[in-house]
Parts: C-alpha cells; structure tokens; sequence
C-alpha cells in the first residue's frame, strides 16, 4: 500500500513540475519557440 501511495505521489509530483516549468519558459521566451529551426530540412524543400 505504501508502494503505491508513493508512486502516484510521485507522478503526481513530477507532473505539477513538469506543468510549472513550461509555464516559467513559456512566459520567459514571450510565447515563441525557444530554438527556432535556422533553415528549412531537405525532406521540407523536396517538394517546392
């Protein structure tokens, strides 16, 4: 029982982290993507 009770609150745990740090970089990089792709792939350009 004290298994399990340990394990969800572990998962439980690791998800409000998780949340809590998307939301700090989410607000630090102004709700754009943190590493922009430099230049388009090869398997992108193929088709133009």
């Amino acid at each position: 029982m004290i298994a399990e009770l340990l394990a969800s609150f572990a998962i439980a745990a690791v998800t409000v982290a998780w949340t809590f740090l998307a939301t700090v970089r989410w607000a630090r990089f102004g709700n754009d993507q943190p590493n922009p792709p430099r230049h388009t792939p090869s398997w992108a350009r193929r088709n133009r």
